[in-house]
This record gives C-alpha cells, sequence and structure tokens, in this order.
C-alpha cells in the first residue's frame, strides 16, 4: 500500500504529466471523442480501444509502484527478485479486490446462513487457486528469479532516500525533466 500512495502518483506524473497537462489533455480528448463518434463508425471502437490501453498503463504503474517500494524489503529477507512480479501483478492486483469482497461477504452470510456463505467463498477460493497457478507457471519460466543476496541496512537506506528523493523531483519538476528523472532512477536504483 506504501507504494501505491507513495510511488504511484510519481509515475503517473511521470507518464500523464502534471495536473495542469492532464487537465489540458482531457479537454483535446473530449474534442477529439466528439469528433470520432460523429465522423467514424468504427470510432466507438476506437475509444474502447483507447480506454483498454489506458487501463493496462495504470495497472501497470500500480504494480511497478508496489515493485519500487519492496525491492530492498524482498532482497533483505529472501535474498532474489521475482523478474515476471510486474507481470503477474498486472493479473494478481485486480482480483484482489474479489478475493477481499467474496470472503467478506461469505465470513458475513456464512454467520447466518452456512451454506449460501460457504458458496460465496468458493469464488474467493477459485481467485486464490488461480493466483497459486499461476504462481507456478511464472516461477517455472527461465530466469523468473534473480538472485542478487542481501543489501546492508545502509544501502536500503540510501535506495529509500534516493526514492523520495526522485518523487520530491517528480512533483517539482512534473514532466519537463522526464528523461533526465528516468536516467537518474535508472543509475540510482540498480
Amino acid at each position: 500500500i506504501a507504494g501505491i500512495i507513495l510511488f504511484l502518483p510519481v509515475l503517473q506524473t511521470m507518464v500523464y504529466g502534471s495536473e495542469e497537462q492532464q487537465r489540458g489533455r482531457k479537454q483535446k480528448e473530449r474534442i477529439r471523442k466528439k469528433e470520432l463518434l460523429a465522423n467514424h463508425r468504427a470510432g466507438k471502437y476506437i475509444l474502447r480501444l483507447e480506454k483498454a490501453k489506458k487501463k493496462i498503463v495504470d495497472m501497470l504503474l500500480v504494480s511497478l509502484a508496489v515493485q519500487w517500494m519492496t525491492l530492498p524489503v524482498l532482497l533483505y529477507f529472501f535474498y532474489e527478485i521475482p523478474l515476471y512480479g510486474i507481470l503477474l501483478n498486472l493479473i494478481v492486483i485486480p482480483l484482489a479486490s474479489v478475493v477481499v469482497l467474496a470472503a467478506f461477504a461469505g465470513g458475513i452470510v456464512g454467520c447466518f446462513f452456512y451454506p449460501v456463505g460457504k458458496v460465496c467463498c468458493l469464488l474467493a477460493y477459485a481467485v486464490l487457486r488461480l493466483y497459486e497457478f499461476l504462481c507456478l507457471f511464472f516461477q517455472g519460466l527461465p530466469g523468473s528469479l534473480q538472485i542478487l543476496g542481501r543489501p546492508a541496512v545502509y544501502t536500503i537506506i540510501i535506495y529509500y532516500c534516493i526514492a523520495g528523493l526522485i518523487c520530491l523531483l517528480v512533483y517539482h519538476w512534473g514532466k519537463r525533466k522526464k528523461i533526465f528523472l528516468l536516467i537518474l532512477l535508472g543509475t540510482c536504483l540498480f
């Protein structure tokens, strides 16, 4: 959750620009949407594809934010990082709400009527089994885990300080210095 709260806005700013730029882009998108719907038969489908593309990019940004925040902790305790974790999170994160809601509903309903509560929990169970299958599948792919060893505590502190500095720079500069910040991010964090 900390990765989403702290790093997701930074990644969104780097990809979509500042709030002012986003407002201007939304206004242009509204005009384009009207033109597509008025002039093209396929406009409706083009808009759906663009919406799906934005959702995929947003999910990827959430996955990157989580990976960015948890990287030092994973290395410290497990000495390895999953290289396919970002792709796996594209599937896992959207389905997490299904697991929570189904399990919660099953627990509440199960207090009053056990068979119905059990049926509600079956959905959560099915999604968790899917998680297990996906994790085992990705674990079987070549190069799925990179063993890097345990970083020193001071290295982790430096990592989070640099990450915090990058967050501040992105908030301060916005998208204007995007390339510089990406280079800084790549060199400092890896």
